[in-house]
């Protein structure tokens, strides 16, 4: 079933007419489909009407100029939604810019939004788009946490609440990748992008609480971009003995405010992704076989093999030389 693309000149979708998360759902019903280009924007998306109140929507955009993305809801929804690819940025109704990536989970009402800026590949999103009842109903799940505080206060008239939004656990990002997933078709696609956005929901709604129970704050814009500057510096040089000084001063964080910002984000710490980008390379050296195992340690920083060796295990499953043996059988 095709959806309604928009009808003025702003590129992007429209919920329209029976395309409604408030609307009666039928299992049995095929999603309903967006393709647009042009402008300097191009995406996908499919609309699945879940159950009475609840909808999801699956968003794939990439903007190449100033154009942004429109997206309307056709009336105000509470959007739960996530990102499992790139990143995108867009304004609040508080007029702050807000900035979701990979690995993120965010909560807002809202009829319409745009998506003002994406990362070069572009973003992938999940939102899943409730309505007040179903909010309600949700609610419940969780008598206590953040999410479960955004859906109480859309239930209730008059409480103003605007955008939230943090890092999900490794069960919850595993979750929200198998929603997005695009394998299958069919009644059977329908069936598990349900079960699974309703335990990703579950899961979001267990997960934030422990996270506020421990008092952790949540993250703004300005924090994830320095950690994105600060992830693009060690991508470049992986190889450079970094330390904490000039990781704070590339990132322009006090170490406080790096470390805990950085696991936020990655689930691990600023040297723990460092020794994986630093892997990652080395394998890449490797399957070129063009230097040796010990010139390749020096070349990702390590002088001690065994050190090396012993990092790389723990990352690839292998020792470097059979690696690199390995991938020169299979060249």
């Amino acid at each position: 079933m095709a959806g309604k693309l928009m009808q003025d000149t702003r590129p992007g979708l429209r919920l329209s007419g029976a395309l409604s998360a408030s609307a009666p759902a039928c299992p049995f019903l095929p999603p309903s489909r967006w393709d647009w280009a042009g402008q300097g924007v191009c995406g996908h998306a499919e609309w699945f009407q879940l159950r009475e109140g609840l909808g999801y929507i699956d968003v794939e955009c990439r903007l190449d100029g100033p154009n942004p993305c429109h997206i309307d809801l056709g009336q105000e929804y509470l959007v739960m939604g996530f990102v499992t690819q790139g990143w995108a940025k867009w304004s609040t109704s508080a007029g702050l810019v807000e900035k979701v990536e990979a690995g993120q989970w965010f909560t807002m009402p809202r009829r319409e939004f745009s998506l003002d800026r994406t990362a070069t590949d572009g973003v992938v999103l999940g939102l899943c788009i409730c309505s007040r009842v179903m909010a309600s109903q949700l609610s419940e799940l969780s008598p206590q946490g953040k999410v479960s505080e955004q859906l109480r206060r859309y239930t209730s008239s008059g409480a103003r609440i605007d955008f939230a939004g943090g890092q999900m656990d490794a069960a919850t990002f595993n979750l929200a990748r198998l929603v997005a997933s695009r394998e299958g078709s069919g009644l059977r696609r329908r069936l598990r992008i349900e079960a699974n956005t309703l335990t990703w929901i579950s899961e979001l709604l267990s997960h934030v609480e422990s996270l506020d129970s421990a008092g952790e704050s949540a993250l703004n814009a300005a924090d994830r971009d320095a950690i994105q500057l600060l992830c693009e510096h060690m991508r470049h040089d992986p190889g450079y003995e970094y330390s904490m000084a000039e990781l704070c001063q590339l990132s322009g964080l006090n170490e406080h405010k790096l470390k805990s910002s950085f696991k936020r984000i990655h689930g691990k710490t600023t040297f723990g992704y460092l020794r994986e980008l630093r892997m990652d390379f080395a394998a890449s050296l490797l399957k070129e076989d063009r230097l040796s195992v010990i010139q390749v340690a020096n070349e990702v920083g390590y002088t001690n093999a065994s050190h090396f060796a012993r990092a790389f295990k723990e990352r690839h499953g292998l020792l470097p030389k059979a690696y690199q043996c390995l991938h020169r059988r299979s060249a």
